[in-house]
C-alpha cells in the first residue's frame, strides 16, 4: 500500500457517487390479444406432423448415409494402417541383419 492506493480509492469512491441511483419504474402490465379469427388447432396439428415426420425422416437417411460413409473411411484408414505396420515390421527386420 502506497500513495497510489489511496487516490485510487478517492477516485473510486468519487466515481460511485457520481453514478445516480436507479429509480423504480412501476411495472406496466401487457395488454393480452385476442386473435379476430380463431383457427381450429386440430386442423392445423396433422399437417405439421406430417411435415415434421418427413422431416425426421430425411435427416434420419441423412445421418444413416453419413454413417456409411464414415464406415467405409475407418475401414479404409484401417486397412492402410495394417500396411504401415507391415512395412515397419520388414524395415525392422531388414535392420536387424
Amino acid at each position: 500500500m502506497g500513495i497510489f492506493s489511496f487516490f485510487r480509492k478517492k477516485k473510486e469512491m468519487e466515481i460511485k457517487e457520481s453514478i445516480p441511483k436507479e429509480e423504480k419504474l412501476p411495472e406496466i402490465s401487457k395488454p393480452e390479444f385476442q386473435p379476430l379469427v380463431k383457427t381450429p388447432e386440430a386442423a392445423v396439428a396433422p399437417a405439421k406432423e406430417k411435415e415434421d415426420v418427413s422431416n425426421l425422416k430425411a435427416k434420419t437417411d441423412l445421418l444413416l448415409t453419413k454413417i456409411e460413409s464414415l464406415e467405409t473411411r475407418q475401414e479404409s484408414l484401417l486397412e492402410k494402417v495394417k500396411n504401415i505396420e507391415k512395412m515397419l515390421n520388414e524395415i525392422y527386420e531388414m535392420a536387424k541383419s
